[in-house]
């Protein structure tokens, strides 16, 4: 089953090169594959009662071509298959001319939001979803990412204040991204607008901690590690390299 829902470019979604950001592009990613869960009962809205809710560990985003100023994006998502414990959801995001001009994956757990740990994925599970099986964005499924030895002198310290946080009390998926570019270095920033993004999340920051950011950079990647307490949280990969 694919699921379709349209989303406009507006002011606010816009870089320093007045095109659609990757922020926006993630957060409608992120928009549609919740409101797919939420048609079928596995959306916010159904936590309290179901106890269960989708907590994401991986995305992996190329941008062919990057939307503009008060475009609308007919944005699709669907299930590809579950195996175990994980869940792998890929979208592609089409502009008005019926162009694909952004495609991602993602992997996800179903997790118990009383006992904290992931859930098995079941027959059901899956065909509620309705997987589309042959339908892959990418030639090859998400990899790990080489994450670089942590730093002991960071880059920047953070600690997350009630904007960073989403509706679990956890640092949003997204923040990390917004994050990321606050340390990039500034000529990367001006000049380079990263078509490939690739996260990894390790373990949940919470509203308080002490986050550790380190960044580094070869040519035009940019590879930043998030941590507390010594132990890795996320990584943001940024660059434009081309992707399989």
């Amino acid at each position: 089953m694919i699921y379709k829902a349209k989303f406009k470019i507006g002011l606010e979604d816009l870089d320093i090169n007045n095109m659609a950001s990757n922020n926006k592009i993630l957060a409608i990613m992120e928009d549609i594959a919740g409101e797919h869960s939420e048609s079928l009962g596995f959306g916010v809205n159904d936590i309290e009662t179901s106890r269960k809710g989708w907590v994401i560990l991986d995305w992996k985003v190329k941008i062919i071509k990057r939307p503009a100023y008060n475009e609308i994006i007919e944005a699709r998502t669907w299930s590809r298959k579950c195996e175990k414990l994980f869940a792998y959801r890929d979208y592609e995001l089409v502009n008005e001319k019926g162009e694909v001009v952004v495609i991602g994956s993602s992997r996800w757990i179903l997790m118990d939001i009383d006992k904290r740990r992931p859930m098995m994925l079941t027959e059901d599970v899956d065909k509620l979803y309705e997987p589309e099986k042959d339908k892959m964005v990418f030639q090859e499924e998400i990899g790990k990412l080489n994450i670089p030895v942590l730093s002991d002198e960071p880059f920047m310290q953070f600690t997350p204040q009630r904007r960073d946080l989403d509706y679990n009390g956890h640092m949003h998926n997204i923040s990390y991204l917004k994050l990321a570019y606050e340390v990039i270095p500034e000529d990367m920033y001006l000049g380079t607008q990263f078509n490939n993004i690739r996260i990894e999340y390790k373990k949940e920051i919470l509203k308080g901690d002490n986050v550790i950011i380190n960044c580094q950079s070869d040519n035009n990647k940019c590879i930043t590690t998030f941590s507390t307490g010594g132990k890795l949280n996320a990584v943001v990969q940024l660059d434009n390299e081309e992707m399989l």
